[in-house]
């Protein structure tokens, strides 16, 4: 594609939107009758504000209620509350969610985004989850969109969306204090303040979070982060939103092998956020954001001690070190329209930069950054008052991958006033990243001899190497990786009973995945490596290529209900099912069974939950959870397959039922409320989610690498509310 088409699109074509805010005004471009209606409405699906049984996608939404009610620590425990995700935790500081598997610790197929500002790291290629500067208290709901959305996000929307729409300044006025402590040694501390000045309305939050982690593990937390987020209404038909924030944290590090040893990282990450948004009096809207993203993080592991004495040379330690950096720039717009009563439209352009860096992770004689422009469109009309078109479109064209297409089609039908029924169709792609087109993973050292000594120009070892410096290849991308694909199809059933109190929705569906990107072992020579002149088992490297594609089909239900004012019951089950297909055929048998197994087990095939909240007399609140999983495998975490005798082994998910309790106390006071809550997690007993402990025996006495525990843990929190 030409790039200066897309550019100058850019310019006629207002860029696209942050629809995921519930105060935007701009695309609420609807009937008298969606205000009227108690149907929840969303705005994350298409970018147009709709009631939930008019989505084209089936969309979980999560409110405040919710939140509070599942005494969830962090935004991945929230999601256990969607049908079809799965949430694990590598280790004590790194939790991990996705929808129907596909997924290792890096969520690379799931799309995340806080108020339109897309958090996926173009370094880790997926979402690092404790690192997304926003707590649980500034949360005003989660929408999800449990399916490919490509259409309205752009790549990387692969198999969910999960939208995230913080509160209004305004709503929160006043100080907020709350502290945290309960298992783990955990100690959190978090203060919130807001005001108002005439037409603006702020707020500031900051706080810290410290735990010790796991039972087994040394992976403890040390967080601190601020936020802020500014809400001006310049004129009755102007409003500018402005948010940003920083954290710095330390974590413990995960054990990846028996003879691995205990190493912290540091994580530093920033965001910058603004919006500008404008009613016409035509009844159009145009929004212009523009948001940065930066983060770095540093890691560096012994790996042991090269004993060079065998050959006269220097011993040397052997370092796994990863410094990387990545930066994010996107400016977009959309202008919101309805050129017909029975049309909305919303059209718009972006353009992204996104640039990593990295000691010894990326070749360097490679572009380490990577251009993206977007052109997209989505429409709604109305035949009838029953009946409904959606459609959208998204074209993208990057320095990678060249032109992704990802269109949207569904039809929805009113067939009662308590029945609807939705058909649809979607693609979307998964971009490769710049680590899958241009990695270079390699350990590097001259060589010496006598305590440092230069070796000589003659020197036997160079006759060997090629030189004086030993290369030993882990990772060498030989490029021309193509984008994921996915087709998906669902059928959608939503009803709703008691004047809105009982809304139930299933959905059935079947996606369709190609090109599905993986590690497997490089089969030729590596271009400058000489480890193996010196150690022939140790030569090779692996690289990510297109190699399989997966077939995931299934059946997801969930309810809500508000049975009286003071009690409300939800619920949900998923059955999903995922065949795989090696399509890449060149590379080890061995890797082929190895990529279909851990794709085929990378979801439950049955998991379901149910959380009852109750409101009594006197301020009291009190919530039970309950969540069952069948076992399963994250793609980085499991056995060999087919080593029967090493059964003992498994490092995937177990079968568990997770049990959470929270009580919660409110007493208000002059100036405010105090609250006092106490939150009981795992009651259904001890389980890993994510890394089982590994054992050198069938009896499981001796262990090889420790797991990540989910023990029963308790939590007490206090917190104040001055006006």
């Amino acid at each position: 594609m030409n790039l200066n088409i897309p550019f100058l699109c850019l310019l006629l074509i207002p860029i696209s939107l942050l629809a995921e805010n519930t105060n935007n005004t701009l695309s609420m471009l609807g009937t008298e009758e969606m205000y009227l209606d108690d149907m929840p409405v969303i705005i994350s699906a298409t970018r147009l504000s709709q009631p939930l049984n008019e989505s084209p996608v089936s969309t979980t939404v999560i409110d405040r209620q919710m939140i509070d009610a599942s005494g969830a620590q962090n935004i991945p425990d929230i999601l256990r509350l969607v049908p079809g995700f799965t949430v694990g935790y590598l280790n004590g500081n790194s939790p991990v969610a996705t929808y129907h598997g596909h997924s290792d610790r890096q969520s690379s197929r799931i799309q995340l985004v806080i108020d339109g500002r897309s958090v996926y790291l173009p370094t880790l290629a997926g979402v690092s989850w404790s690192d997304l500067i926003v707590t649980t208290d500034d949360i005003e709901r989660i929408e999800v969109t449990r399916g490919p959305n490509a259409s309205t996000y752009g790549n990387n929307s692969f198999l969910a969306v999960v939208s995230i729409t913080t509160k209004h300044a305004s709503e929160e006025q006043g100080q907020y204090i709350k502290s945290t402590v309960g298992a783990h040694d955990t100690a959190d501390v978090f203060y919130r303040f807001g005001g108002q000045s005439e037409d603006l309305d702020y707020r500031v939050s900051l706080g810290t979070k410290n735990n010790s982690g796991t039972d087994l593990l040394n992976d403890f937390t040390e967080t601190d982060y601020l936020s802020y987020r500014l809400d001006y209404q310049i004129n009755l038909s102007t409003q500018l939103y402005y948010s940003g924030g920083a954290q710095d944290s330390t974590y413990g590090d995960v054990l990846e092998f028996v003879a691995d040893m205990d190493n912290d990282f540091d994580v530093t990450t920033a965001f910058q956020h603004i919006r500008l948004e404008h009613n016409f009096e035509n009844e159009t809207s145009l929004s212009v954001q523009y948001y940065y993203n930066k983060t770095n993080s540093f890691e560096s592991s012994l790996l042991g001690t090269f004993d060079g004495s065998a050959y006269g040379l220097d011993s040397f330690d052997v370092y796994d070190t990863f410094d990387l950096m990545s930066e994010r720039h996107d400016l977009e717009a959309a202008y919101y329209y309805q050129p017909l009563e029975s049309l909305r439209l919303v059209s718009g352009s972006s353009v992204r930069l996104d640039k990593v860096g990295a000691n010894n992770v990326f070749d360097a004689d490679a572009d380490n950054s990577l251009l993206l422009y977007r052109v997209f469109t989505h429409g709604e009309f109305s035949f009838t008052d029953d009946w409904l078109l959606n459609a959208g479109l998204m074209i993208e064209d990057n320095d990678i991958s060249g032109t992704d297409v990802a269109p949207r089609l569904a039809l929805i039908h009113h067939l009662t006033d308590n029945h609807t029924f939705r058909l649809g169709a979607s693609q979307a792609t998964r971009t490769p990243t710049i680590f899958d087109e241009s990695a270079y993973v390699a350990f590097e050292q001259v060589l010496t001899r006598n305590n440092g000594q230069p070796l000589a120009p003659n020197d036997p070892i160079i006759a060997i190497l090629g030189s004086d410096q030993l290369i030993d290849v882990e990772i060498f991308s030989p490029g021309n990786v193509d984008s994921e694909e996915i087709t998906s199809f669902e059928f959608g059933w939503m009803m709703n009973f008691l004047n809105n109190e009982l809304v139930i929705d299933f959905k059935f569906f079947k996606d369709e995945t190609n090109s599905l990107i993986s590690e497997i072992k490089q089969l030729d020579n590596i271009p400058g490596e000489n480890i193996g002149n010196v150690n022939p088992e140790g030569a090779g490297a692996s690289y990510f290529g297109n190699t399989a594609k997966t077939d995931t089909q299934g059946f997801e239900a969930y309810s809500d209900y508000q049975i009286s004012p003071d009690l409300r019951l939800y619920a949900y089950y998923a059955y999903v099912e995922i065949t795989a297909e090696i399509t890449n055929t060149d590379i080890l048998e061995s890797d082929q069974s190895r990529i279909v197994g851990r794709l085929e087990e990378s979801t439950p095939r049955q998991s379901f939950g149910a959380m009852i909240m109750k409101q009594w007399p006197n301020n009291l609140n009190t919530s039970l959870s309950i969540y069952h999983v069948q076992d399963m495998d994250w793609l980085d975490r499991t056995s060999s397959r087919g080593a029967t005798v090493n059964d003992y082994r498994d490092r995937s998910a177990e079968n568990y039922t997770k049990i959470d309790l929270v009580i919660r106390k409110s007493h208000k006071t002059a100036d405010g409320r105090i609250d006092f809550s106490l939150i009981v997690q795992n009651l259904g007993g001890t389980h890993f989610d994510y890394t089982q402990t590994s054992f050198n025996d069938p009896a499981r006495q001796e262990v090889l690498v420790p797991g990540s525990e989910q023990d029963r843990r308790g939590y007490f929190e206090l917190a104040f509310k001055f006006n």
